[in-house]
């Protein structure tokens, strides 16, 4: 069941654009206790989005497409229906001494490679995603937020390579989400 969502007289498509499956591994920041990212399928993921109202599908699995590929194996009508292929890419800040979390979306196999030749280079990777009229997302903004002598100069870094930026993200405090929305709005 598709929702119509109408902002301003205009019709929106609803989806979570952030969203892991058991293919992201084990996360990295709780390393005592090695736990996964995610523990879901990738068909629970599809089915739990559709379920919650969403009218399009993807999955952001870390550095990875292999829940896409793994779900349209299994599904590949709805490549062309409801779902695409998306990841969220480590991209290196050498400069920074830090990497960012970038969402990435409708990319192909072929773009997923190029993709991960390049997130050792935060400036050529997002040179090949404007390039080729990639959508892509910074993910929870201060996640890898430099030090702090660093930490303006990466600010203006971001702002001038993003046009989006997640906004929401439900793993992140109120107050983070708040000071994103801030940034977003001025």
């Amino acid at each position: 069941m598709t929702t119509k969502v109408i902002l301003n007289g205009n019709r929106y498509l609803k989806a979570d654009l952030h969203c892991h499956s058991y293919f992201s591994g084990k996360t990295a920041h709780v390393k005592a206790l090695e736990p996964m990212d995610c523990y879901s399928s990738p068909q629970g993921v599809y089915k739990q989005a559709k379920a919650r109202g969403m009218d399009l599908v993807t999955i952001t699995d870390h550095d990875s497409i292999d829940g896409c590929l793994d779900f349209l194996e299994k599904f590949p009508e709805k490549l062309d229906e409801d779902f695409i292929i998306g990841e969220e890419v480590t991209a290196q800040l050498p400069e920074f001494g830090s990497k960012v979390h970038i969402a990435v979306y409708d990319i192909t196999e072929t773009q997923h490679h190029e993709i991960s030749r390049l997130k050792a280079n935060f400036d050529e990777l997002i040179l090949f995603l404007r390039s080729n009229r990639i959508l892509y997302v910074l993910n929870h903004t201060f996640h890898g937020f430099p030090k702090r002598q660093h930490g303006l100069k990466f600010l203006e870094k971001m702002l001038d390579s993003f046009e989006i930026f997640e906004g929401l993200n439900g793993a992140i405090g109120p107050s983070q989400n708040g000071v994103i929305s801030k940034m977003i709005q001025r």
